[in-house]
């Protein structure tokens, strides 16, 4: 008799199966109905066919709990295997059909890419006109977590006794690896379907199973986000032996099998990567394509260019890209410490924060995209101990979260300098937390994103992130009592008071006096 917990792996193995199989042949039976309505009674009978292939295939699989569960394992393995020979060879052929030309949307810029409100200093004898904003801004919808149910990871595909492995550098850490999969470079010079097709098919001959098992596993015990799995997918393509082109292919490959609905186009004999994500991709161009954008990714900004793009996904590869950053990476590295200074009602004060600088070169090249995920984000462990470790022992000193509010307000208000994006980097960037306390100077949406993640951190307060026009500011959710006579701003029958990092020397409940009339919208943060 098998245990709950077998009967519970093998029931996930098959649901998972019986999603890829069902969800495959739907998304390219739509596909055909858009493409070639002629022949849709055609395609549909071989669809069909291949739908009850695969349901026999499923019940093989549902027949195999009568027997031993480590016969089971090998047996699914034996069977996923199959399938997916298969499927590889289906998409090869897939490939070699002449593939669609695209061409380009412009890339969309971001609201209010130069802030226009620069730092401004609380006067003394200031009138305090209070105002109370009423917002009915609809909830941003927030991409939810996702667990990556991968069925490479549940069958957990058995090491060759032969395997060799190297390393990779990333994150400032040495990763062991098993050698990656490579394929011969070809000596056709020339760009084309054929050859692209070609190269799927010798990666996929192969035994690199075991490959995207181990760097799955690596991505789940190092909290590695989608874009930072994409960035260390680069970093193992950098040791092979190959040109910018070959490289870019075998990551869309690795990709792909990973179950990432990437892309790749060709134009000017240059390969092109495209990936499609659940936000909005700023300064990025995109393509329309199976009504998703797909974002160019190694591409100069400005660059424009139509493209050769196949259509349709390999039938496993499901999964978009998600920016959230939930978890940092789990890293360990060397840390860098920064101590910073301000005044506290005329005393000075000095708080010394640790962070780790390997997640800065990941950070730097992060896609500009929605300022929740910025205001979202959660640093690593590392810094969240050495924020706690800073702060805590004076926030013990105060008896009202009142109290301890302004003292974070003010901390952030005093002990950064201001500069633009335009002016620090030449571009648009919002920042990171560990960013704030790598980079010399941070602006208006900086000290927001740094405040929020303070209070929500040290004081377990909710926050909001206010978005003027040119301006970027946050608004707090105080108990009722604790705070009387303030700026608020309402929101989902909440009153939040308004509490301004770029005001210097302003009190909570305090908005800058020339914005109190605008408009504003309302950030939310995941």
């Amino acid at each position: 008799m098998k245990s709950p917990l077998k009967k519970i792996y093998l029931s996930t193995s098959f649901a998972i199966f019986a999603f890829c199989f069902t969800n495959c042949n739907q998304a390219v039976f739509a596909q055909i109905n858009n493409n070639n309505p002629d022949k849709k009674d055609e395609k549909k009978k071989e669809l069909e066919k291949e739908k009850n292939d695969h349901l026999k295939a499923f019940e093989e699989m549902k027949n195999l709990q009568n027997n031993d569960f480590q016969q089971d394992k090998k047996e699914q393995q034996k069977l996923f295997k199959s399938f997916w020979q298969k499927q590889n060879k289906k998409f090869v052929e897939h490939l070699k059909k002449p593939w669609v030309n695209v061409k380009p949307e412009q890339a969309e810029e971001p609201d209010d890419v130069t802030p226009e409100i620069k730092p401004i200093e609380a006067k003394p004898d200031r009138k305090m006109e209070r105002i109370h904003l009423k917002t009915d801004i609809t909830p941003i919808e927030i991409t939810p977590s996702v667990p990556k149910d991968n069925l490479i990871l549940k069958l957990e595909m058995p090491k060759k006794e032969n395997t060799k492995t190297t390393f990779c550098i990333f994150l400032e850490e040495n990763w062991e690896i098993p050698v990656p999969p490579i394929f011969k470079k070809s000596e056709n010079l020339g760009l084309s379907e054929k050859l692209i097709a070609n190269y799927w098919g010798i990666l996929a001959e192969q035994d690199y199973l075991y490959f995207i098992q181990k760097i799955l596993k690596i991505r789940e015990e190092k909290s590695l986000n989608d874009w930072a799995f994409f960035e260390f997918l680069g970093k193992i393509s950098e040791t092979l032996p190959y040109e910018e082109n070959e490289k870019n292919i075998w990551r869309w490959f690795m990709l792909v099998q990973a179950g990432y609905q990437a892309k790749i186009g060709y134009q000017n004999e240059k390969i092109y990567v495209l990936l499609p994500f659940h936000q909005t991709v700023f300064r990025k161009t995109y393509y329309n394509i199976d009504n998703s954008r797909y974002y160019v990714i190694n591409t100069k900004e400005g660059e424009r260019v139509s493209l050769q793009i196949y259509s349709g996904n390999f039938p496993a590869s499901t999964q978009k890209f998600d920016l959230h950053l939930r978890q940092s990476p789990n890293v360990q590295t060397a840390s860098s410490e920064r101590i910073l200074t301000f005044l506290y009602k005329n005393k000075k004060q000095e708080i010394k924060l640790e962070y780790q600088k390997s997640v800065i070169e990941l950070y730097k090249n992060y896609p500009l995209t929605d300022l929740n995920v910025f205001f979202g984000a959660k640093p690593s462990e590392f810094i969240s101990k050495s924020i706690k470790t800073a702060f805590e022992p004076i926030l013990k000193n105060f008896a009202t979260k009142k109290e301890k509010l302004q003292y974070l307000l003010t901390f952030v208000q005093k002990a950064f300098e201001y500069q633009t994006d335009q002016q620090q980097f030449g571009y648009e960037k919002p920042m990171f937390v560990e960013e704030t306390l790598h980079y010399g100077y941070i602006d208006c949406e900086d000290r927001s994103i740094l405040f929020s993640y303070l209070v929500r951190e040290l004081l377990g307060l909710e926050v909001l992130g206010i978005d003027y026009p040119g301006h970027i500011a946050t608004a707090v959710l105080m108990p009722d009592d604790e705070v009387k006579n303030a700026d608020t701003v309402e929101y989902n029958k909440k009153s939040y008071i308004i509490c301004d990092p770029t005001y210097i020397n302003a009190n909570i409940g305090e908005a800058m006096p020339d914005l109190k009339a605008l408009k504003i919208e309302v950030i939310l943060i995941p």
